[in-house]
């Protein structure tokens, strides 16, 4: 970390700048949806990492799925992030991201000590379930795309029973190296004839990130990446 040191970017002062004024920020993009406003966010060796409250973010998200806006929000922790830094090409796609949401103590820490000082934690997990509890109680629907098998059934049965009100809007399970661009076109196309408002990638990293990169302005949906480690937390339902 020594040729990269952290800075914050399009950030408030850390000390003198209270919650509200990240909540203003939130709320001025959320209201012009069409317009490019840079959100708060800190530079982690290259990488900016969104500065704001998981609650904030989890409003960006549904108010750009209320108006079917394509979207990309990628999961990062100090692994991605270093995997990031020694790969340009993954880093590219962190940065044009539209989030980038911290979920480990340590990225959690440094954006509290230079940035935001409400920043919170979440588990990948609880990510996972904030998402799915929100999309019911707002009566959007999840798509989910992910790349192994046999979890459809155990994952639909477990939805249900964790939220009766949860609109599936389908499961598909490819392994990544089948993508070919026909089987991307008829993807896109599922995807968005099913009127999915968010989309969960579990393609692994950085597979997943690409593949959201690559569908921006192309799936009518929130796609967020579940970073490979919750693979096996989604394969234990």
């Amino acid at each position: 970390m020594d040729d990269a040191p952290i800075k914050s970017v399009h950030c408030p002062d850390t000390k003198d700048r209270e919650h509200e004024d990240v909540s203003a920020s939130v709320g001025n993009i959320v209201s012009e949806l069409t317009t490019e406003t840079q959100l708060p966010t800190v530079n982690v060796i290259g990488t900016p990492v969104s500065a704001m409250s998981f609650e904030q973010q989890l409003d960006l998200m549904f108010s750009w799925a209320k108006h079917n806006v394509s979207r990309y929000v990628c999961l990062a922790n100090s692994y991605v992030l270093t995997e990031a830094h020694h790969n340009p090409d993954y880093q590219a796609v962190l940065t044009k991201a539209d989030l980038v949401v911290p979920e480990d103590d340590f990225l959690v820490w440094l954006i509290r000590a230079f940035a935001f000082k409400h920043q919170n934690r979440i588990s990948r997990l609880n990510i996972l379930l904030a998402l799915c509890k929100r999309a019911e109680e707002e009566g959007q629907s999840i798509f989910f795309c992910c790349n192994f098998e046999g979890i459809s059934s155990r994952m639909r049965t477990r939805l249900s029973a964790d939220f009766p009100g949860l609109k599936v809007a389908g499961m598909v399970s490819i392994p990544y190296s089948h993508l070919i661009a026909e089987d991307n076109e008829a993807l896109t196309e599922t995807i968005n004839e099913s009127g999915a408002d968010i989309v969960f990638v579990a393609l692994s990293s950085p597979k997943q990130e690409d593949w959201m990169a690559q569908h921006r302005d192309h799936i009518n949906a929130v796609m967020v990446g579940l970073i490979h480690c919750s693979n096996e937390k989604i394969r234990s339902i």
